[in-house]
């Protein structure tokens, strides 16, 4: 995992064990300050879950569950970039990795949304949580 030098990724064991893996299994690679460069597409993915989730609107990511969580990715991961051709992350990821992709996105539970299923607005993550009789993130 490519990430900057936050707190809230200090502890690879405690990362690893969230996602499942033994101590060990999960590499963090940090970047050095103030170099997005080096993170390169990451930054492109925090610009895209910002639209999502955005600072300042009292957002408790503590609060997010597994299903928000495959929610945004498929959110960010469905969206056209330029970039990549204007293919989805998402279809990119399949032409690389074929049924290692599938088989991968089907674990998190993220799928490749239709253009009209696309929602890249603040709300959606809590619109999904009303339908699934949970409550707001902020607050």
């Amino acid at each position: 995992m490519l990430t900057d030098n936050g707190s809230e990724f200090a502890d690879e064991g405690a990362i690893a064990a969230l996602l499942g893996e033994r101590d060990g299994e999960t590499r963090l690679f940090y970047c050095d300050p103030r170099q997005s460069q080096q993170k390169g597409a990451c930054e492109k993915n925090h610009v895209e879950i910002r639209k999502l989730l955005p600072k300042g609107a009292g957002v408790r990511f503590d609060r997010l569950t597994a299903a928000d969580c495959a929610l945004l990715m498929s959110q960010v991961n469905s969206e056209p970039r330029g970039a990549l051709g204007f293919l989805t992350p998402a279809r990119v990821l399949r032409m690389a990795l074929g049924e290692d992709a599938s088989a991968l996105m089907d674990a998190f539970g993220v799928e490749e949304l239709a253009p009209g299923e696309l929602d890249l607005t603040p709300g959606c993550i809590d619109r999904a949580r009303a339908a699934r009789g949970e409550g707001p993130l902020a607050g």
